[in-house]
Formats: structure tokens, sequence, C-alpha cells
């Protein structure tokens, strides 16, 4: 059964973190890539509230090019478009999905699993589903 409200939220903000942690902390990411645009359906606006201090910035939308790859049109530098959703929640574990892609045809996924510590969900361990 898939899990519903606030608890689905939660796994999927923290899946989300952890994986663009990983790619937000290079210095060259940050300056080579103007905006992660975030598709996650019901949650987007609450994760881009989330993520307001991130950087590169995080956005649920921008106008974008695409020639080659994801460009914002405005700056003409990359953006990376994210989308996180929650699969499982059985009692204090979780999984969730993340993607991130750069072009129709340069993407990764994640499969994310977590554990609820201390009040909250915490990164356990990944793994690469596809990368192209």
């Amino acid at each position: 059964m898939r899990p519903v409200g606030s608890e689905r939220y939660q796994v999927a903000e923290a899946a989300l973190r952890h994986v663009m942690d990983e790619f937000s902390t290079s210095g060259e990411e940050r300056k080579v890539c103007s905006a992660y645009v975030i598709d996650s359906g019901e949650f987007t606006s609450k994760l881009v509230v989330a993520f307001s201090n991130y950087t590169p910035k995080v956005v649920a939308n921008i106008r974008i090019s695409t020639n080659g790859t994801f460009t914002d049109a405005m700056t003409g530098k990359a953006v990376r478009l994210w989308s996180v959703d929650a699969v499982e929640i059985h009692g204090d574990r979780a999984i969730a999905n993340v993607s991130c892609a750069a072009s129709g045809l340069d993407g990764v996924g994640f499969t994310v699993n977590l554990r609820h510590k201390d009040g909250k969900w915490v990164f356990e361990s990944e793994t690469v589903n596809a990368v192209s």
C-alpha cells in the first residue's frame, strides 16, 4: 500500500535532501548550475520552500532551453530536473525513488533507503538504478 500524508512528505524530503547534498556540495556544480527544478506532484511547492536556502537555487519552474542539455533560458547556465517519490513506509523503514536529469538523455535514478530515528527520517543506504 502506498504511504499517504505528512509521513510520505517527510520521507520524500529526507531522500531528496540526501541526494541533492551529494550533487550540490561540488563547487563545480554550484558554478555551472543555475537552478534545481523540482517536479514532485503534490509536494513540489512544500519542497521548494524546504530547500529555499539551497545553492543552486531550488524552484518549481523555470524557462528552460533544450539544445542538448537543459539550460536556464535567461542565464544560459545548466539546470537539473529533480523528482522524488516515497514509495514504501513500513514501521521505521522507508524507500524513496529520486531522479535527476540534465538533459533528455542524461540522468540518474536512485533508490534511497531511510530509517526513522530520533523523530526524523535519516539516510541509511542508496542504490543507483540507472545512469544514461
